[in-house]
């Protein structure tokens, strides 16, 4: 069975929140926006630490999208404004992700998830 075939019933479900619907239609209010930008910088940061220290990454330079996330976070967020942090349900992602970081198979998924959403 693909890579694919086993992650689409999850990737499936995860995009027919009324949120990624919102962020697939380019629908989202920029606050919130920007909010989603912050909070994705925490997982991809996870997702690909773990890829590169398992090999995954070795092949596709330039694949990395953390610091280009962090940037767009940084040009959107008024200079003046207290930062906001992470989201709970985001920092739990992030320890789970990190909990699985020396095994290729399941980082794999992730990292297909993402990059393919």
């Amino acid at each position: 069975m693909s890579l694919k075939d086993l992650t689409s019933a999850k990737h499936a479900e995860a995009e027919s929140t009324k949120f990624m619907k919102a962020v697939f239609a380019k629908t989202l209010p920029f606050d919130l926006w920007v909010d989603w930008t912050l909070q994705k910088t925490l997982f991809y940061g996870a997702i690909e630490g773990a890829a590169s220290a398992c090999g995954l990454l070795d092949d596709l330079h330039g694949i990395q999208r953390t610091v280009y996330l962090y940037q767009d976070f940084d040009e959107m967020y008024p200079k003046d404004a207290t930062r906001p942090g992470f989201r709970p349900v985001v920092v739990d992602y992030y320890f789970y992700l990190l909990s699985i970081a020396d095994d290729p198979t399941k980082i794999m998924a992730h990292l297909y998830t993402w990059r393919t959403s």
